[in-house]
């Protein structure tokens, strides 16, 4: 079989090298060397297709019978596999380059393994492009390869920019420790929603502009769930810029509300909590409850049902909060102002609360109550009892009672301004 032609001085053109491509590509797997001479000029653009078919023509015989499908975006192709390759046809950096620039926008192959070849930094580099250009393959395997560190840091900086990949394997690369943590850094953020993978550095690193998280509806194909709340009260630890944070209808459950009450116990800044339309359950509550004994900051924190429209347990409507003495008793003015806002006035003064006699009526507290009551620890312990239950039904009652000088020295030197 014909290894080598030599074309010098034979008259060759660029229409005559054009054919010759197109042969080479078509019918030739064993040409590897073509000599066209230094005295003729061709077209660029055949002199590339040239060179491009020897490289073909020296890759292992099965990579290229393979590599007319890698273009074809087959739905019936979706998983690629060289890791079994004999020793004298392993894969180098032309075919990983090959690859990396056929499945870049491939919608298809879902899995693509490449372990167990001779593909260097420079074929990672490329491959790195293709993670980062890819929005199908789950499963990348490129472990015992020839990487190292260049080729491993070009793969974190594409999973930065990759949402899909879920398994990457590199072990057996001469690869860094620090550099494979970063990987599996990158790679465990895959598993929270793209839109919380966006800001995690921002929240981790207190970027001052970002204050308000929007992570609101579920949409995409990563729900909002109790393992993105872990990544985001990871974040959040250290962070004092975000103020406002809305997870309404999302698939958080009550672990998830119990790692946010953790993070929020002695945070600074989040004044706004809604998490609406998830499932927190009463220990999600409970877990709020406690927090709120410590954090003087939070002052609206939305756990109602928005989904179901009714009080079911663990949410925050009307018939758990008045059920559970040890949340109401840490509510705070602007958090239940929040709660009424959601519903009619006359729904909320005509609501009896579970277990109450037939002839209940809500406390009304007289307007010319003395003043000094007001500083009692009497008062504060009562507070959701009396004063507060009641001003959330009669407004104009609050109102008259905040402008009271004494009440509001007292709110100003509660230790946590839990009033204010």
């Amino acid at each position: 079989s014909v290894s080598r032609l030599n074309l010098e001085g034979c008259g060759l053109t660029s229409a005559g090298l054009r054919t010759l491509v197109t042969c080479l590509q078509q019918h030739n797997d064993t040409v590897n060397d073509v000599a066209l001479g230094s005295t003729v000029h061709f077209d660029a653009d055949v002199l590339q297709g040239l060179a491009d078919a020897l490289q073909m023509n020296q890759q292992p015989l099965r990579f290229k019978q393979w590599e007319p499908k890698l273009y074809e975006n087959d739905p019936q192709l979706t998983v690629l596999d060289f890791s079994d390759l004999r020793w004298n046809e392993k894969l180098g950096d032309v075919s990983a380059q090959i690859i990396a620039n056929a499945l870049g926008t491939n919608e298809y192959i879902t899995t693509l393994n490449l372990a167990n070849n001779k593909i260097t930094a420079k074929g990672g580099v490329a491959l790195a492009g293709m993670v980062a250009r890819n929005k199908a393959i789950r499963t990348l395997d490129l472990s015992h390869n020839q990487l190292g560190d260049v080729g491993g840091r070009a793969l974190v900086e594409g999973l930065t920019q990759n949402d899909t990949l879920e398994v990457f394997r590199l072990d057996g690369n001469g690869i860094a420790a620090a550099l494979l943590q970063k990987v599996a850094y990158a790679l465990s953020l895959n598993a929270v929603p793209s839109a919380l993978k966006q800001l995690v550095h921002r929240i981790r690193t207190n970027d001052p502009t970002v204050t308000q998280l929007e992570f609101a509806g579920g949409a995409g194909r990563r729900p909002f769930d109790n393992a993105a709340v872990r990544e985001l009260c990871d974040a959040l630890r250290t962070n004092t810029s975000v103020q406002h944070i809305d997870l309404r209808d999302n698939a958080i459950g009550r672990a998830g509300a119990v790692d946010l009450a953790a993070v929020l116990r002695y945070n600074q800044s989040v004044h706004t909590l809604i998490l609406r339309g998830n499932r927190v359950e009463a220990a999600g509550a409970a877990a709020f409850a406690e927090c709120l004994k410590h954090n003087g900051t939070l002052q609206t924190l939305d756990l109602s049902n928005g989904r179901s429209g009714r009080a079911d347990e663990g949410s925050s409507d009307v018939g758990f909060l008045e059920s559970s003495n040890k949340f109401r008793k840490w509510l705070k003015v602007g958090m239940i102002f929040r709660w009424t806002m959601d519903r009619p006035i006359n729904q909320i003064n005509t609501y009896v609360p579970v277990g109450a006699a037939a002839d209940y009526q809500r406390p009304h507290p007289a307007a010319d109550a003395p003043s000094s009551a007001y500083r009692s620890m009497e008062y504060y312990g009562a507070l959701e009892q009396d004063i507060l239950a009641d001003a959330l039904h009669n407004h104009p009652v609050m109102q008259q009672k905040m402008q009271d000088p004494q009440y509001l020295e007292y709110t100003n030197r509660s230790p946590r301004k839990q009033l204010k």
